[in-house]
Parts: C-alpha cells; sequence; structure tokens
C-alpha cells in the first residue's frame, strides 16, 4: 500500500462488499489504517469544525494530525481557532494526507466501508452509538400504558452542558445546529441531562402548526448532519422530547415523563416542546389513538409501558403501530436502469445487517437522484418502505413485498437486523 488515500480509493472502486472486505483483511495489523477508521467513524469523537480551507505543499506524516484531533475533540481548542488550527495542519502536508484529513473531519471517508464492516474485520475498533429503540410491534405492552405521537423526525439525543446543547444523530454523529436550540435547552434542560427525542424541521421559525413533510424536513436534518445547513435553515429546527435518558436504568418511566412535563408547566421555549402521552387501558383503546394519528396525517403510535426502563437497545417495553412497514437497510450494490433510465440509477440492492433478507428496489427515487447517485451509495443506509416480509419456502434469503425507497439515513451507520422486520 503506498498511501492511506490510495487505501481509500481502492475501496471505492468496487461495489462488492465481500471484495472490501477481503482488501480490509489484507489491512488487518497496519495500525494507521486503523486509526484512521477510529477517528473517522468514532461517534464519540466530534471535531466541531466542518469548514476550512487549505493549500497543501508540505511533507509532513498523516500521524501528526490525531494530536491535532484530540485538541479539538476535548474542546482545548475551539472556534475560529480550531479552524485555524486545522488549516494550518492540513498545509503541512502531503496534497494525499491533506485529502485524508479533509475525509476523517467530514466523517466521510468516501469508500463505501460502514462501521459494522469495520468491526466485521476488527471486533469492536468502533464504539457504537447506543439508544432505546421500540420493538416492531406492541406484543409487550401491558396496560395501561402510554399512547405518544410517532412523528416522522429525525431521532436526537439532546445533551445539554449548563452553557452550549449538543445534538447527537441516532449514529453519534452532532446535527450542526448553529446554536439555534441552545436558548431553549437553557429554559428547560438540568445541566448534565440528556433528552431523547426527535428533531422535525417547521415552514418558518414562528409556527407550529405542522412539521414540513417527512422528506423536507428529514432533508434539512440530513444537511445539519452533515453539517452544510445555514443558520437561516437551522432556525426552522424543533426538538420534541418523550424521555429524561436514565443511564443508570433505575428510574421507571413514569417518573422521567413526569420530570419530563413538569418543565414545561412554567416554561414555554420556542424550540423545544415534550411530547404529549395519552393513557390507553387496553388494545381496542390503542387502535382508536392510532387511527387518530393516521387520520391526521402523523406515521402512527408509539405505547409504552408505565414502567419500563431506560436501556441502551432495542426494548419490548416499547412497541410501534404503524400504517405500513419501514426497514433501514444497508446498499450493498447499484443497479443500472433500462428504457427511460439506461444508464442511470435502476435499482438499489439492499440488505439486513445479517444479510438475512435482500431486496433489489428499484421504485421511489426521483428522476434527480437516478440521474446523479452513484456507487457512492454503497454501504450507506436507506430507509425502504414494504407491505409485508416474503418468506422462501425451503429457506433462503427473505424478500420484502412491493419496497419503495423513501430516503438517506446519513444519521444511521447501522441498518436493521432481519430479527427488527415484521
Amino acid at each position: 500500500m503506498t498511501s492511506i488515500l490510495d487505501f481509500l480509493e481502492e475501496l471505492e472502486q468496487t461495489s462488492s462488499r465481500l471484495e472490501k472486505e477481503e482488501i480490509l483483511r489484507r489491512q488487518f495489523s497496519n495500525e494507521l489504517v486503523k486509526k484512521v477508521f477510529v477517528y473517522a467513524l468514532n461517534p464519540y469523537m466530534n471535531f466541531y469544525v466542518k469548514k476550512y480551507d487549505y493549500d497543501a505543499n508540505g511533507n509532513a506524516s498523516l500521524e501528526t494530525v490525531f494530536p491535532v484531533l484530540d485538541k479539538l475533540a476535548r474542546r482545548q481548542v475551539t472556534g475560529n481557532a480550531a479552524r485555524d488550527l486545522l488549516q494550518k495542519t492540513a498545509n503541512k502536508l502531503h496534497p494525499d494526507n491533506a485529502e485524508v484529513l479533509w475525509r476523517i473531519v467530514q466523517g466521510d471517508l468516501r469508500c463505501g466501508v460502514s462501521e459494522a464492516t469495520v468491526n466485521k474485520i476488527w471486533k469492536g475498533l468502533i464504539p457504537t452509538f447506543d439508544v432505546m429503540l421500540a420493538h416492531k410491534d406492541i406484543a409487550g405492552i401491558k396496560y395501561p400504558a402510554y399512547a405518544q405521537t410517532k412523528y416522522d423526525g429525525a431521532r436526537c439525543h439532546l445533551y445539554f452542558d449548563g452553557e452550549q446543547v449538543i445534538a447527537y444523530a441516532r449514529s453519534g454523529k452532532v446535527f450542526e445546529l448553529h446554536n439555534a436550540l441552545t436558548e431553549s435547552a437553557r429554559a428547560v434542560m438540568n445541566p448534565g441531562e440528556t433528552w431523547d427525542g426527535e428533531l422535525l424541521f417547521y415552514a418558518n421559525d414562528k409556527s407550529l402548526a405542522k412539521a414540513l413533510d417527512r422528506k423536507t424536513s428529514n432533508g434539512l436534518a440530513n444537511k445539519a448532519n452533515k453539517g452544510t445547513i445555514s443558520p437561516k435553515e437551522a432556525a426552522q429546527v424543533r426538538f420534541v422530547g418523550w424521555d429524561i435518558v436514565d443511564f443508570s436504568s433505575t428510574i421507571p418511566y413514569k417518573d422521567r415523563l413526569y420530570s419530563l412535563n413538569k418543565r414545561f408547566q412554567h416554561n414555554k421555549p420556542e424550540r423545544i416542546f415534550c411530547v404529549a402521552s395519552t393513557i390507553v387501558n387496553n388494545e381496542d383503546e390503542a387502535q382508536v389513538f392510532f387511527e387518530e394519528q393516521i387520520a391526521r396525517g402523523e406515521e402512527g403510535a408509539i405505547l409504552k409501558n408505565i414502567k419500563s426502563l431506560w436501556v441502551p437497545k432495542r426494548s419490548k417495553d416499547l412497541g410501534k403501530m404503524k400504517a405500513e412497514n419501514e426497514a433501514d437497510l444497508i446498499v450493498v450494490d447499484i443497479q443500472e436502469g433500462s428504457g427511460k433510465y439506461e444508464g442511470m440509477l435502476g435499482a438499489l440492492v439492499c440488505e439486513t445487517s445479517d444479510g438475512k433478507v435482500r431486496v433489489s428496489v428499484g421504485s421511489g427515487f426521483s428522476d434527480d437522484e437516478r440521474a446523479t447517485w452513484g456507487t457512492d451509495l454503497i454501504g450507506n443506509i436507506v430507509t425502504v418502505r414494504y407491505n409485508a416480509r416474503i418468506t422462501k419456502k425451503g429457506g433462503g434469503v427473505d424478500s420484502l413485498f412491493l419496497p419503495r425507497f423513501v430516503e438517506r439515513r446519513f444519521d444511521k451507520k447501522r441498518a436493521n437486523s432481519s430479527d427488527e422486520l415484521v
């Protein structure tokens, strides 16, 4: 291997997951390669700088960038000083190494390799950012239970340090929101708290009548996740909270929800609000609530056991009620179109994380998406809507009935497993 950039470009040039894994295995003992993946993909490592200019004309080694990145991650250097330090560091590098540094800072090595693939080669190399996830159905719900609206927003952990607020995506990457939520967080959050909820974007920074449609709202969330959102766009954001994260896993949800609601009794912050909760005493009442949400144009409902504890994994104490099924799958191949779409994107071949469900998704794309999307999608997560899971007689890989593309998931690094699909 002549350089890290050559290695990344070799990975980028193949669309085969197996070939990518073989390329990675050849570098199994290369500590520099492992370090590059850790700094680029570690969800707990944020550098708080996205944009900086540079004119690399030196010959400094790539190893020199990691102490600098550590300073940024520890907030020892911030703001314009952090940007200037990155620029100065990049200028001393060989252009190839400066390009690798840029990709690390962006959190995208542009080689179609996910956190899951890296951990398959180097077990546990990339830590996971864990959130509490709902079960695929309501089989584990014990009545009476809480019923809450299932929104179409971007999942978010909101952390308040007493001065500033940091919004984390489900992948652990930070949403750049230009401090749009900071003032509201100061009104209702205690220092050191993490709230669980969703980011929604509205038509302007005053109305709370209804969020923008899912594609538009989550498109803005994706821009925030990539650090390309403007301050004007960020001002449209709202955070709807439904939990105060209890990392000790000892406080029942009814107490956490009570504490959450209490914060809003005398405070009405502009950009943070609390999810409305209704008690349902049986499945019939839950169904009525669910149908009311669908009639309002919402995605569905979430049921939660009153005494449930927060856990960093999927829990049957939370259950989804949805009109259609959705799955977050990893793109493993691209199929070229034919006829009108010849030379363009025809379909995405997608799989669950364990490879037990595989499907070719050929609908749901705009003409612009078909014309501009290519092999860079491989290794990325997409949301696919479907009507039913198809189990092959005699065993084998399952498929999905009527799969339709919904959106790219820049905020996720892990696909659903087959066990999570209905």
